[in-house]
């Protein structure tokens, strides 16, 4: 998603009313930055529109001994050529920068930073940084300045050069004040990171009051769709996107997706598998969250245990002396026991019926959320069954549980 500049005009607006031609799109911002006679004349604006639209105030109308200066702006309800239109308290000095701009989605907001004025003392050039502007947002600067020398002892209008990467997007000298009004405006593409937006003079220590804000796609990010249920290590699930880009990332409850393939709102992807020592969220229903750099989305999704697995909590193991989990010290009340569905069936207890002779991968979800795999022998020997955990990586014993002697040893 992203916003692009389409005009930026910047002209004097001298009278007791305002008038301004704007061309939009629907779906299109117009930002209007105007400054005028400062707050020592007493005279006021009143609320702008376009085209019937009443324009928002974004922040606060700042004065200083240099003129007021406010921020407005309209999303375009519908593709016209109209009047930005409004009226003063009285004869004012003004100058306006109108910029539209539109957006890939079709909806934009504004997000304001700080304001930064400067009037006297210390000299400190132009310098707002927007912090992590999102990819493809359009940051805008627009500054007003007023004269060469904070003192008025020149003049004449001083020259600003917009710094970093923006762009210039026009200037107007009002030198029908005596202070020598000065408006000027620059854009710059979001790639993610953080802007500075930046100005320099070209001479002496004008006064100024200097804004910068970013305009981003609001455009509803949306997972459409989403393959469930999906089971853990499960391939080849799919999922579609409206108003997003390319899907770069498919997260649920701190796991990663793989993204195995994109295409115009499509994407494939496959569930991770379960590792020994990690964390694993509960089966069950579970929110995903698809990410193109910029915009996320979520949807829920149903998680199911590995092809042909059954998963079964167990409460209050215990021995039965044959065919039972509870045998082994490892399987106690809260584990989530993972077994291949052809071993049998294995009750909650931890007790297994309908048993098949064999051995079976199986997996143990501990009490802190951690996989552990193990295996399962199911035999005819002494009536019994022998469970055998193998694999506990770095953190659990290596435990065999000989049903012959009755003792757990590692």
């Amino acid at each position: 998603m992203s916003v692009t500049h389409v005009s930026t005009s910047v002209t004097t607006a001298d009278g007791s009313s305002l008038s301004k031609s704007v061309t939009a799109s629907i779906g299109n911002a117009i930002l209007m930055a105007i400054n005028w006679n400062p707050d020592v004349d007493n005279r006021t604006i009143g609320s702008p529109q376009w085209n019937g639209q009443s324009m928002t105030q974004l922040g606060t109308t700042v004065d200083t001994p240099g003129g007021k200066m406010a921020l407005y702006m309209v999303i375009a309800a519908a593709s016209a050529t109209a009047n930005i239109t409004s009226t003063f308290s009285d004869f004012v000095f003004a100058n306006t920068s109108i910029t539209v701009a539109s957006a890939s989605g079709g909806t934009i907001n504004a997000t304001l930073a700080s304001v930064q004025t400067f009037t006297s003392g210390t000299y400190s050039a132009p310098s707002i940084t927007l912090t992590t502007v999102p990819t493809g947002a359009l940051a805008v600067s627009i500054l007003h300045g007023a004269g060469r020398d904070k003192d008025f002892n020149d003049t004449t209008a001083a020259t600003w050069t917009a710094g970093g990467g923006a762009t210039n997007r026009g200037a107007v000298n009002n030198a029908n004040t005596w202070r020598v009004n000065v408006l000027t405006a620059s854009s710059q593409t979001g790639a993610g990171s953080n802007i500075t937006m930046s100005w320099s003079a070209s001479a002496g220590q004008p006064m100024y009051t200097h804004w910068a804000l970013y305009l981003n796609d609001a455009a509803s990010a949306t997972l459409t769709a989403l393959s469930t249920p999906v089971a853990v290590g499960g391939t080849g699930y799919t999922g579609t996107t409206s108003t997003m880009g390319t899907i770069t990332s498919l997260t649920f409850a701190g796991k990663v997706a793989t993204i195995t393939g994109t295409s115009t709102n499509n994407f494939v992807w496959s569930m991770p598998s379960f590792q020994n020592g990690v964390t694993y969220p509960a089966m069950g229903s579970q929110t995903f969250t698809a990410g193109d750099g910029s915009s996320t989305a979520t949807r829920s999704s149903t998680v199911q245990p590995m092809a042909g697995y059954t998963a079964v909590d167990l409460v209050n193991p215990v021995d039965t002396g044959a065919y039972s989990l509870g045998k082994d010290a490892a399987f106690v009340n809260g584990v989530v026991v993972h077994l291949p569905t052809a071993a049998g069936t294995l009750n909650t207890n931890g007790t297994l019926t309908d048993y098949v002779f064999g051995t079976y991968a199986g997996w143990m979800r501990d009490t802190d959320g951690k996989m552990y795999s193990f295996t399962l022998n199911v035999t005819n020997s002494q009536s019994v069954v022998t469970f055998d955990k193998i694999i506990y990586t770095g953190i659990k014993n290596n435990l065999l549980y000989n049903p012959i002697q009755g003792v757990i040893y590692s």
